[in-house]
């Protein structure tokens, strides 16, 4: 598998997300608000000097990959019983009612900024971190396991 250089990527996130901020500095200087609100951020750019270009999917042993785009949230695609009523996906901190479906970059998953780049790594040692539980437990007791899920 190839990757295309992530510069690119992140420089336009870089330049859409000062312009969103732009916007609200603005508005909070428009409308006198600037001692109503806490100071700045100073985001540091995501460094991507250490990216794989390339990545061997059998050396590595992986065998699924998961790829997702888009901005829009809709899910008819998905054909496992984890929607909601309005059809959102029933999770809790990328963990889905269905045993080995997770989700990560969920709005507001467990954080407010989880569905950024900047906010999803939090999400993603967390559901890293439940698999590797459920792998150690199943390992070490698969029909005690296997009866308590």
């Amino acid at each position: 598998m190839r990757f295309a250089a992530l510069d690119d990527v992140v420089a336009s996130a870089d330049r859409h997300m000062r312009r969103v901020l732009d916007r609200i500095d603005a508005a909070i200087e428009h409308r006198g608000l600037t001692t109503e609100v806490l100071e700045s951020e100073t985001f540091a750019r995501a460094d991507t000097s250490r990216a794989p270009r390339s990545l061997h999917l059998a050396h590595e042993q992986i065998a699924s990959v998961v790829w997702a785009t888009g901005h829009v949230r809709r899910y008819d695609w998905l054909a496992l019983p984890i929607l909601d009523e309005r059809g959102e996906i029933r999770q809790r901190r990328g963990v889905t009612p269905v045993a080995g479906a997770y989700v990560l970059g969920q709005r507001f998953q467990h954080h407010r900024n989880s569905n950024f780049i900047d906010g999803v790594a939090r999400d993603a040692r967390f559901v890293a971190e439940h698999i590797c539980a459920r792998r150690d437990a199943f390992s070490d007791h698969p029909t005690t396991y296997a009866r308590q899920n």
